[in-house]
């Protein structure tokens, strides 16, 4: 008897979708969602490959290419990435540890002016679907500018018919200067990275701090409320770009990990309660190594030891 999934079950395992009750997680060991675990494991599989994290401008990131022959990474991969662009509530924490941990990151504290640390310096990530990422709000940096700069920027605000709130939503090329200096203040972080969904893929959109304040002074703010520094779709196209595809995981393969044959099932009742916690392919392996396994039972439980049989594990 093979085991037996219901159809949202299939699917959740195929697509990252989870009903309530229905945990499945065992089969593979899921990639966690949580922002911190995320990039602890992550790091801990690529480390397991070699691989001490991906550099954003050397191209795209194919995780096929890193996992070919690595059925179970794959299928953890294409898991959390299903998760990561369904889950919309917490994907924007979640986001973080993913690239962290893809990039080689250190994460900082939540809460801080930045998200984590790579290579080319601090990282601001942000998860949109619609490619307009809110950056900062700059209401307590004009509120504590020196008396002299603020009476002059408010001077030729006026001029322009604009309020301190609103005054990086036009090019203002008369106090560029000004502005200049406020939003190097104001981005505490070296790279803005904006991800968003690709079909089955991610897109990372990224600027450097300079860019990002050249872009600003150039095209404008696109702002919603007051003191709010903001990136429209056609700017943050302008950014350089990168991709992460997704592992492809065949049918075959699938049905390896997931399915068992009847044999196997009954293998399985010597784990007890757990039999449904044990990984097909783990009972494929005990039905293939039955010898050697009751051995390695009995010598690491105390048991009898069959030391006649010296035949070497079947893969």
């Amino acid at each position: 008897m093979k085991i037996t999934l219901t159809k949202s079950q299939v699917r959740y395992l195929k697509e990252g979708k989870k009903q309530e009750g229905e945990d499945i997680y065992y089969l593979y060991n899921p990639i966690p969602l949580a922002r911190g675990e995320m990039d602890l494991v992550i790091k801990r599989i690529l480390d397991s490959k070699g691989i001490k994290g991906f550099s954003i401008g050397d191209g795209d990131i194919d995780l096929n290419d890193f996992f070919e022959d690595d059925v179970i990474n794959r299928m953890r991969f294409k898991n959390v990435m299903n998760r990561l662009i369904s889950n919309v509530e917490s994907r924007g924490f979640a986001a973080e540890g993913f690239m962290s941990g893809l990039l080689g990151g250190i994460l900082t504290d939540v809460g801080m002016s930045y998200d984590y640390q790579i290579r080319q310096g601090m990282v601001e990530q942000k998860f949109t679907s619609n490619l307009d990422p809110s950056i900062t709000k700059y209401s307590n940096l004009y509120k504590n500018l020196d008396p002299k700069t603020k009476q002059r920027l408010d001077r030729l605000l006026r001029r322009r018919g604009l309020t301190p709130g609103k005054m990086f939503r036009e090019v203002t090329p008369e106090i560029d200067n000004i502005k200049e200096n406020m939003l190097d203040d104001l981005f505490d972080f070296d790279v803005l990275i904006v991800t968003t969904t690709d079909g089955n893929n991610l897109l990372n959109y990224y600027f450097t701090k300079d860019e990002l304040i050249e872009l600003i002074l150039t095209t404008g703010s696109s702002g919603r409320g007051d003191f709010d520094i903001r990136l429209n779709s056609e700017q943050v196209k302008t950014g350089s770009t990168f991709k992460i595809i997704k592992p492809k995981v065949s049918q075959e393969e699938f049905d390896y990990y997931l399915k068992n044959t009847d044999e196997e099932d009954k293998i399985s009742m010597i784990f007890g309660d757990y039999k449904k916690k044990v990984r097909p392919d783990i009972l494929k392996w005990i039905l293939k190594n039955k010898e050697q396994f009751v051995r390695d039972v009995n010598v690491f439980l105390g048991g009898d030891v069959n030391s006649s049989n010296n035949n070497q594990p079947k893969s």
